[in-house]
Parts: structure tokens; sequence; C-alpha cells
């Protein structure tokens, strides 16, 4: 993982503090390699529906990127497992 990457995630940890949430997971391109310059960076978070859009535009403004934001209470179990068992768990 390099060192922008390892930014972001910080980043992101600092806004979900702010707004009380749980766990953050990264997953996608950025969490197996794969990522380009076209790539958004996927996180699923476990946060209080409430903030849920609040967290999400912080975190596009702050990263300047494209943010692909998953609430994890929402997802059907089987996706979750598989989001958990490949993602890379930031804070949780």
């Amino acid at each position: 993982m390099d060192a922008e990457i390892r930014k972001d995630i910080e980043i992101a940890r600092q806004i979900l503090k702010k707004y009380g949430g749980k766990k953050l997971i990264l997953f996608g391109s950025y969490a197996d390699g794969t990522a380009d310059e076209y790539s958004d960076i996927d996180f699923a978070v476990d946060i209080n529906p409430e903030f849920f859009f609040k967290f999400y535009i912080e975190l596009e403004e702050r990263l300047n990127k494209k943010v692909d934001l998953i609430l994890i209470s929402s997802l059907l179990k089987k996706f979750r497992e598989r989001i958990e068992k490949k993602g890379v768990l930031c804070v949780g």
C-alpha cells in the first residue's frame, strides 16, 4: 500500500471519529493493489445513518477524489462477509 492511500485512510479515520463511526474497511482496487489514476476509493463504514451523507461529503472533499461509500448495515450478509474478508480493516 503506497503512501498516498495510507494518507487517505488516516484522513478517513479522522472524519469517522468526528462522526462517531465504529468501523471502516477499505475494499476494491485500492485494497487489492490494482488501482490506477481513474479508480475511485471504496470504503464500507459502520456509522449512524444520520451522519452517513455528512461523512461522505466531507470525505470526498478532503480526499479530493471520487469515493464509493457503503453503509455496512445496509449490505446483504454475503457481500458484507466478502468485504470483511478481502478488504483492509482501517478502524474497528
